[in-house]
């Protein structure tokens, strides 16, 4: 009997997207889990006999027969601890992660798998960090990496990524032995054909990690295609009102009011750019619905890890493939060198 594709979350935004991509290969296979039995169930029935639920608390370790009929874990939920996704990767139960918590993604990159984990999957880490290694290699190692991410006010972002973005937005964040403060440092971005954005660092993960696996310093910055939603953040952060996000029950009234778009766009944009000696590298792409890209990306990298023959072990996206690989989601990135 063919084992379960288990979708943590799956029941959210991001997580019921995912599960659509998935069941046009894997019906029959795929579990919505999450920690309410009856937002699982509800959602399952929404794809007939294709999908079942499943009740889970990652804060515990997997049951026997969890671990007995899971293939592959794909993890739309930001861990505080990891003990679960440990758990399933010690058992040879292959992993997908789509979260963007840098301190969760590196303990796990530590571990040992005999299945095959990939970590940073998405848009941002995920395409950020393949559009980087492609830079990188047209200048035959750069020396250094600037990636600016825009996104729309008027996308729907699943509530996981509506906290952690929160949540940054108060945590100072440690890079290459400096810290750094949320949105400052900004940077006048070009982003054509959606005009030129000021952009400011923020604590996006795929800094960290290609840092690490490129060798290259890489600084991550970040803006809304509003301008004027993007200079309201900082100064409510200048000002100290920011602080209050540092309290759960204040980030769930945001979340509720952030869930409905009321103004700008369904856009996304990246700007990579990689400089060397003078010589400059940079890809471009600009797309609808960030929650859709990501749930395709983390689908297509589901489908590698079941379908072909990947080593075994604990990789980030850009440590298995490149662009290349997903140049049929990607058909609007441009490069320029």
């Amino acid at each position: 009997m063919a084992k379960n594709i288990v979708i943590v979350g799956g029941y959210g935004h991001v997580g019921q997207m995912i599960a659509k991509q998935l069941t046009k290969y894997f019906a029959g296979r795929i579990v919505i889990a999450g920690r309410s039995a009856q937002k699982a169930a509800q959602v399952a029935a929404q794809f007939g006999g294709d999908v079942q639920p499943l009740q889970l608390d990652v804060t515990q370790l997997p049951h026997s027969d969890f671990l007995a009929t899971t293939a592959l874990v794909v993890m739309c939920i930001d861990q505080e601890n990891p003990v679960f996704a440990e758990a399933c990767m010690a058992h040879g139960i292959h992993y997908v992660d789509i979260s963007a918590n840098y301190t969760v993604l590196k303990k796990l990159s530590t571990k040992q798998t005999t299945g095959t984990a990939i970590l940073s999957v998405g848009l941002a880490p995920g395409i950020t960090n393949l559009l980087a290694k492609e830079v990188n290699r047209l200048l035959h190692g750069a020396q250094q990496i600037d990636i600016s991410i825009m996104l729309g006010l008027g996308d729907q972002h699943g509530d996981a990524a509506i906290d952690w973005t929160l949540q940054s937005l108060i945590q100072p964040f440690m890079l290459r032995g400096e810290y750094v403060q949320p949105l400052t440092q900004g940077k006048t971005i070009d982003f054509q054909p959606l005009g030129t954005h000021q952009a400011y660092r923020f604590n996006f993960s795929d800094q960290h990690i290609l840092s690490e696996t490129l060798q290259v310093p890489v600084d991550t910055r970040f803006c809304v295609e509003v301008p004027v939603a993007m200079q309201a953040f900082r100064i409510i952060q200048k000002i100290g009102v920011v602080k209050v996000l540092q309290y759960a029950k204040v980030r769930k009234m945001m979340l509720a009011l952030l869930r409905t778009p009321i103004v700008g766009k369904e856009i996304f944009a990246v700007k990579v750019e990689a400089n060397k000696d003078g010589k400059r590298a940079q890809a471009l792409l600009i797309g609808h619905q960030e929650a859709l890209i990501t749930a395709q990306m983390a689908a297509a990298v589901v489908q590698k890890v079941m379908m072909t023959s990947l080593p075994q072990g604990i990789y980030h996206i850009d440590q298995l493939f490149d662009w290349t690989d997903f140049e049929s989601l990607l058909t609007g990135v441009t490069f320029q060198s």
